[in-house]
């Protein structure tokens, strides 16, 4: 019997949360661009989940895009960005 590394518990453990919010996104008719950067490699699960704590701490006023918020954060680049709202939309409204 092999004990499980604490990190391939955490590696199992993103997979499930992210399959959970794919889930509840595909229901949905848009998918969110945490999602799509989360799924295309560009930012991590905890890499998400640290920008919308971001984002939550904001008051509302002056809340970010969560997309600001990963690029003014250094966990992407702007063109990183605009590649994946461009797939995104395009996926969204059935554009090749």
């Amino acid at each position: 019997m092999t004990i499980p590394i604490t990190s391939d518990i955490n590696k199992r453990e993103n997979e499930e949360i992210f399959r959970i919010i794919e889930r509840k996104e595909n229901n949905m008719k848009k998918m969110k661009i945490a999602t799509y950067l989360v799924k295309e490699g560009y930012i991590s699960l905890n890499q998400a989940n640290k920008i919308i704590e971001i984002q939550k701490g904001m008051p509302s006023s002056r809340r970010q895009r969560f997309g600001r918020i990963a690029i003014n954060n250094g966990f992407i680049a702007e063109n990183i960005l605009n590649k994946v709202l461009l797939k995104k939309e395009k996926k969204e409204f059935g554009v090749k």
